[in-house]
């Protein structure tokens, strides 16, 4: 919005200049009609490379990485990125698993990181990388768009967990190795995975997954 702002200033000033420095009144009208002009087209120009831009910006595409972190690094490549992180939880094991933790980053600040590794004990890699952060998205869903937002987006997920409470659910769609943590119907996590179904250590007992 400022930047139209200035873009309308500015044709002002030239139209005040152009018909304060015109002797044929004709002529300045013609001039100012046809800057006129090339500021709508100019405008309409704008407006449609913004939505175009915005369009294609959030269209889903195969995600491998989130915040620097990529799926597959092994535990030494994150903290050499990352650091040590606040904390670092065994999880339950899924599959063939030996082994499953969670390196937590931030859990104080206002943008929360959370690290999943998988595998044998000593040779972890990462397998899910999720974010809470209020002006972070993927695909344009982020923290405070709904439940339907995504699955307008993205179609039917391939696999739903909800927790033992009954109040969270893990939506993921391994197509873009993406998955999104719902709350009261609103997006409250952000992730990417390379599992068909991220979930929940302890899941609803009647839920249907």
């Amino acid at each position: 919005m400022p930047v139209i702002l200035e873009i309308v200033a500015l044709f002002l000033v030239v139209a005040f200049l152009l018909l304060s420095r015109s002797k044929d009144g004709s002529k300045a009208a013609i001039s100012l009609v046809q800057i006129l002009g090339m500021f709508v087209i100019g405008l309409g120009i704008v407006g449609i490379s913004v939505i175009l831009y915005n369009r294609f910006e959030d269209r889903p595409v195969l995600m491998q990485s989130l915040d620097g972190i990529e799926l597959g690094m092994s535990e030494v490549d994150v903290t050499l990125l990352k650091g040590e992180p606040v904390s670092r939880t065994p999880l339950k094991t899924t599959d063939n698993e030996q082994y499953r933790e969670l390196a937590t980053y931030g859990a104080h600040s206002t943008t929360s990181l959370f690290v999943y590794f998988g595998g044998m004990k000593g040779a972890l890699h990462v397998d899910s990388v999720c974010m809470q952060e209020d002006t972070f998205s993927i695909f344009g869903l982020g923290q405070f768009s709904s439940e339907q937002d995504v699955l307008d987006k993205l179609g039917t997920p391939s696999g739903t967990s909800i927790n033992a409470k009954g109040t969270r659910k893990l939506l993921t769609f391994d197509s873009w190795h993406v998955a999104y943590e719902i709350q009261q119907g609103k997006v409250i996590t952000m992730c990417v995975t390379n599992k068909a179904k991220m979930a929940y250590d302890v899941e609803y007992q009647n839920a249907t997954n």
